[in-house]
């Protein structure tokens, strides 16, 4: 997917942290918001639960903040199994890790991959 044609934040993000404890997924170069206005954009703010003991808003965030390199790497590594002659067939080894490859990346697009 070229860069004219995706509709998320470009990244590269990275994981921030707010003076008040906040944590927040930020772009790390400016965007351009219009002819006149660039600025770095804040992508998420991720939620904190105090009583949650099974994951870590922290953890969330450098997952979220990996989202856009996760993705582009992904694209090539579908791009490769397919160049290479690994198909969606039935009876080739890598197909179920194609399927799941092309499955995430339809997620991750809105349904393009």
């Amino acid at each position: 997917m070229s860069r004219e044609a995706m509709k998320y934040t470009p990244g590269p993000w990275a994981v921030s942290h707010g003076y008040d404890g906040s944590i927040s997924v930020d772009t790390v170069n400016h965007v351009r918001l219009n002819l006149t206005t660039a600025c770095k954009v804040v992508v998420a703010d991720i939620c904190k639960h105090e009583m949650a003991e099974h994951f870590s808003a922290e953890a969330n965030a450098h997952l979220i903040a990996a989202a856009p390199e996760l993705l582009e790497a992904l694209q090539d590594v579908c791009g490769r199994l397919l160049y290479r002659g690994v198909s969606t067939n039935a009876g080739h080894p890598d197909r179920t890790a194609l399927e799941i490859a092309r499955a995430a990346i339809a997620k991750a697009t809105g349904g393009e991959v």
